[in-house]
């Protein structure tokens, strides 16, 4: 039989749920505990709370709740390739964006994330003479491997510059928690995304006007690109990228 493991805010919200069976219901208890709000309950509850909870809120990619109740833990966790979905604010948002963009773009390309994808499915319907949004695999973000899923700390910020600055060519090691994903190399995460943006701007002609939806580092590296000067050897000005913005 179908159980839901449900992490709830104190007020009884629901933050997240996980629909499971009897014999996963141990790792998805392990999956949901670090997304329970501080003060909120985890617990299993029955097929039919699955049913009227299922379109509940979900996290958005920028607003995950500690892990724990006390005010010098982290509030912010590394995302890496965790497919967190937007929550109803987050398609508010979107819908924003599309009535403020509507018929200004002639493409749309989009990270294969779900809350990306979603948010340009919102805005091509307000596009229709861009088409269908486009899948692009480099505007996936960073697999962070064993960081994913965990708190940010000075210490994991620290790994991940010197990976930026002095390896740029390793791999981060381990699996993401929550996507399973391998991490990747800075290069191998950043050289794609550069080059997405190259055949782009090779390929402009007056009047284009593409879209691409992608995530918050993704974005540094691109600025971190450009303060590079921009070069086809896809070199980037450390500062920039290594600066939380």
């Amino acid at each position: 039989p179908t159980s839901a493991v449900v992490a709830r805010a104190p007020d009884g919200t629901e933050a997240q749920s996980t629909a499971t069976d009897a014999a996963n219901i141990p790792q998805a208890l392990a999956a949901t505990r670090p997304v329970v709000p501080p003060g909120g309950s985890l617990r299993v509850e029955n097929p039919a709370r699955v049913i009227s909870q299922r379109n509940g809120p979900m996290l958005a990619e920028g607003a995950l709740p500690a892990q724990g109740a006390t005010s010098n833990e982290s509030s912010e966790f590394f995302r890496g390739r965790w497919n967190i979905p937007l929550t109803d604010n987050g398609r508010a948002d979107a819908d924003k964006v599309a009535q403020r963009t509507a018929g200004q773009f002639t493409a749309i390309h989009s990270s294969p994330l779900g809350r990306a994808q979603e948010t340009a499915a919102r805005v091509a319907a307000m596009n229709p003479q861009a088409g269908v949004a486009q899948t692009a695999e480099a505007l996936a973000p960073w697999t962070l491997g064993q960081h994913e899923g965990e708190p940010v700390t000075p210490e994991r910020i620290a790994d991940l510059g010197d990976k930026i600055r002095n390896r740029p060519d390793e791999p981060i090691p381990g699996v993401g928690r929550y996507s399973n994903a391998p991490g990747q190399s800075f290069n191998d995460f950043k050289d794609p995304l550069i080059d997405h943006a190259i055949q782009q701007i090779q390929g402009w002609k007056p009047g284009d006007k593409p879209l691409n939806v992608t995530h918050y580092r993704n974005i540094v590296a691109l600025r971190a690109w450009l303060a590079s000067g921009g070069n086809a050897d896809r070199s980037i000005d450390p500062e920039v990228m290594t600066t939380k913005g």
